[in-house]
């Protein structure tokens, strides 16, 4: 699946503004979510502003490849929630987890810096694992929308 969520205003939310998951099988996921803007979330619901998650389980066997490319978004920090969530669940050998103009991270603290730096407003980052992975993501370039 190929996706992209570009030039969104994403006001009055719920729990998130936009939700990227691989889910638990054998998929390959591309998503570009770009020049998006949160705004007036509804506290104390609203969690995320961003949320990728490349494995929704920890039982072994997830394979494929997920790929983001995460950028130009405007995301402020509303003190109780994360501008952006990373998350894999349980050791996944079979996925490749990329992120485009992808950090040499290998902490959750540089994840953030990478994000925050492609970002406007970036506030809270939650990342899970710390350290993230496996997989740790690592640079790729997603396939886009043509």
């Amino acid at each position: 699946m190929v996706v992209e969520v570009n030039g969104n205003l994403f006001s009055r939310l719920g729990t998130m503004g936009v939700d990227v998951n691989h889910g638990t099988g054998n998929a390959f996921v591309h998503a570009t979510v770009r020049n998006n803007t949160v705004s007036s979330p509804s506290l104390p619901n609203y969690l995320y502003g961003i949320r990728l998650v490349y494995s929704a389980t920890s039982t072994p066997g997830v394979a494929g490849v997920m790929c983001a490319n995460v950028q130009g978004n405007t995301i402020p920090d509303f003190t109780t929630a994360s501008s952006i969530r990373l998350r894999a669940l349980g050791p996944q050998s079979g996925l490749v987890a990329q992120l485009e103009g992808g950090p040499t991270a290998t902490t959750a603290a540089q994840f953030c810096a990478f994000f925050q730096a492609r970002n406007v407003g970036f506030g809270q980052c939650s990342i899970s694992p710390d350290p993230p992975g496996p997989p740790t993501p690592v640079n790729g370039t997603c396939l886009t929308v043509p």
